[in-house]
């Protein structure tokens, strides 16, 4: 998180499925990597692209409330396999279109990732993958690309968690694993920052792949050792 400025519960929530209920998983995850992306967006806030994150999060606004919908009504095994595929389609996607543009103006394309975000982000807690699809595939730095996702993820994670607090999936077993997971989490955002200062732009392209990759061979494990 600290050197992509996402994959937190891209990688966090398939892990914590292995062996916990993928419901708290999803919970946890969500509150963690909003804790996560306060620190973040201080040190990039001067790089935020204030009307692609309005954009993107209108469409999160409509997506939002289906992608809960999903995660309420839908059985725990069935989330489960419903977060393997997205995380693989997504890695998939990424892998074989790394040069997808979409031109600065392109609301359309911004109300669809935010909305396609938010039926994620409410279902399955991994809301980034089509925000990154978007924002990568714009010209535009790395610095551009950070700040703008992070002031992204705030509100749209805000959405969500009220979401599964009036679900009452905000459970005391939930806030516990996440204050155990404080000191691991800012630890790792430490490392994460000082490594992000040494990337040029091809070797960052290369970590966010990998990031996502890595996420897809977890959840394939999770949904085998489900």
């Amino acid at each position: 998180m600290g050197i992509t400025g996402f994959g937190f519960n891209l990688l966090v929530i398939p892990i914590l499925a292995l062996t916990w209920d993928v419901k708290a998983a999803i919970a946890a995850g969500m509150l963690l990597g909003l804790m996560s992306n306060v620190p973040l967006l201080i040190q990039v806030r001067s790089h935020i692209q204030f009307r692609s994150v309005l954009i993107l999060l209108i469409g999160t606004a409509v997506g939002t409330p289906v992608g809960l919908a999903m995660l309420i009504l839908i059985d725990a095994n069935a989330l489960k396999l419903w977060v393997g595929a997205v995380v693989i389609v997504m890695a998939v996607l990424f892998a074989i279109a790394p040069h997808l543009r979409f031109r600065t103006e392109s609301t359309r394309a911004g109300l669809g990732a935010g909305l396609m975000g938010g039926v994620l982000g409410g279902s399955t807690g991994i809301n980034g993958p089509p925000i990154v699809f978007y924002l990568m595939g714009r010209e535009g730095g790395i610095e551009d690309f950070r700040g703008t996702i992070m002031a992204y993820f705030i509100p749209a994670g805000a959405m969500t968690l009220i979401g599964l607090a009036v679900a009452g999936r905000i459970t005391g077993e939930v806030l516990v694993v996440v204050a155990l997971s404080l000191p691991a989490l800012f630890l790792g955002l430490l490392i994460g920052t000082k490594v992000r200062r040494r990337l040029q732009p091809e070797a960052f392209r290369s970590v966010v792949l990998g990031t996502l990759v890595l996420t897809s061979l977890a959840i394939i494990v999770s949904v085998v050792a489900g």
